[in-house]
């Protein structure tokens, strides 16, 4: 084993200096190598910028955006302290109600507060005086300034209405919280008046079109309550089941004693309030029947919006043995919102859904024009937080559509019926800075007035 290897040494030994002396011969000496690896150079932490502070919430810090002390916050009970007093906070109020008894505006005194129901009370009973006269215009010339901003609700606004008489105009915007607010402006001065009807989000505002004083509410409580200024009651018209929900409420122009209502349950009801015992029929019209709207010129006609569709209805057929089926079903691509009648013709109809598109159809009474005139590509999509859209027509006219806008320079958007396109936008970012979702016209058009989510209302004029 050791001669082997001794071997093996000599033959491996005598193979290197072979090797040697090649090298030698060529002029090459045995290259050394460097084993010396190079340092890798040391990452520079990057130089930290210096961050300003944060502004701090002046929400949260119990100031208002000019830096005032916010109201303290109405003590909110628990429901054993709410079943202790005999009513929850869900219990909608029934029966005769007194204004008086459920005027919410706390900060005015008791003769502050009459002179404003007066001042509303005054306008609303005057006839519309800006029927006659109405201004057409290619593009529309309104303007707002700051002293055309009020906050008209406490909280956010969920429907709205109009009336302007002798250069007088009043506002009347429900809230989430069921309070109803009516702002009255002539000229420079404003009065206000507020009262709590009812204990959730009011869903609609119609203007009687025999008595303007008296204003037909319905809301998510489940009850549709008239509101007379006149003799200072609110008298509960109608009511659906404990479960369900009004979407919204419509009258007829011809009587005004009856109005139909959609509910969440999906029915349409039609009510007639003459007599002791209130007539009521109904039929199924959605899942889930978010709006309806009567055509004001041929008022056996209306519209209602469920999940995915608009139906129009024949109203004439209500009542016989035959099950109701729509004149006309309009499919849509998500919840539609609202369905609104042209008022010059009643001829045409604009929907608002929620797969972002308004469409216009046409000759809809006739059961024609299933399908739109034109589909107007349109961001609807309001969220959470926000009034879902509902675009209505120009208020003596067929061409010009008014919607809120979602765009991050806040305003109006004007459509055209006509060319199915945007035509123009009504801003002023130093006095509009958040999203108007409804909006409400006076007759004569000169002034458009828009809802926000804290209860705001910017009134544009020209």
């Amino acid at each position: 084993m050791m001669a082997s290897a001794s071997q093996y040494e000599r033959a491996r030994q005598q193979t290197i200096e072979k090797n040697q002396e090649i090298l030698n011969s060529l002029g090459l000496n045995a290259l050394k190598l460097k084993t010396d690896k190079k340092k890798s150079a040391k990452r520079k932490a990057p130089e930290r910028s210096i961050v300003p502070p944060r502004d701090r919430s002046k929400r949260l810090a119990g100031l208002d955006s000019d830096g005032n002390p916010l109201p303290p916050k109405p003590e909110i009970k628990t429901f054993a302290q709410e079943q202790a007093t005999g009513r929850t906070r869900r219990d909608p109020f029934l029966g005769e109600l007194d204004i008086i008894d459920h005027t919410w505006d706390e900060e005015l005194n008791e003769d502050e507060d009459k002179a404003s129901r007066k001042e509303a009370k005054r306008i609303l009973k005057m006839p519309n005086s800006s029927k006659k006269a109405y201004k057409k215009e290619a593009l529309l010339s309104h303007k707002i300034e700051e002293d055309n901003v009020a906050k008209v609700v406490p909280n956010r606004i969920y429907s709205m209405a109009m009336h302007t008489a002798n250069n007088t105009v009043a506002v009347l915007a429900g809230d989430a919280g069921g309070v109803l607010g009516i702002w009255v402006k002539q000229g420079g001065t404003s009065s206000f008046s507020q009262f709590h009807f009812h204990v959730r989000p009011i869903s609609s505002i119609i203007l009687s079109q025999y008595d303007e004083s008296k204003v037909l509410t319905s809301s998510y409580d489940g009850l549709i309550r008239g509101l007379d200024l006149t003799s200072e009651k609110s008298l509960e018209l109608g009511k659906c089941d404990d479960e369900d929900i009004i979407f919204a409420v419509d009258k007829f122009d011809n009587s005004p004693s009856t109005f139909v209502a959609s509910l969440g349950s999906g029915k349409a009801v039609f009510v007639d309030t003459r007599g002791r015992s209130k007539k009521q029929m109904s039929w199924t019209a959605h899942e889930r029947a978010r709006h309806v709207h009567v055509n004001q010129h041929n008022d056996n006609y209306l519209s209602t919006c469920g999940n995915s569709s608009v139906r129009i209805w024949d109203i004439r057929k209500l009542g016989s043995k035959k099950k109701m089926t729509p004149l006309s079903s309009l499919p849509h691509g998500k919840s539609v919102s609202s369905a609104f009648w042209s008022p010059l013709t009643g001829n045409k109809l604009v929907t608002t859904c929620k797969d972002d598109f308004i469409r216009v159809y046409q000759n809809l009474t006739d059961g024609k024009g299933e399908q739109p005139k034109f589909s107007i590509k349109h961001n609807n999509n309001t969220g959470r937080w926000l009034t879902t859209f509902k675009a209505i027509w120009e208020p003596r006219g067929e061409d010009k559509i008014i919607v809120g806008s979602m765009e991050k320079v806040r305003g109006i958007d004007i459509l055209s019926a006509s060319s199915g396109k945007r035509i123009q936008r009504l801003t002023n970012t130093d006095v509009q800075g958040s999203v108007s979702s409804l909006h409400a016209c006076s007759t004569n058009f000169n002034q458009i007035a828009g809802g926000n989510a804290s209860g705001k209302v910017f009134l544009w004029s020209r």
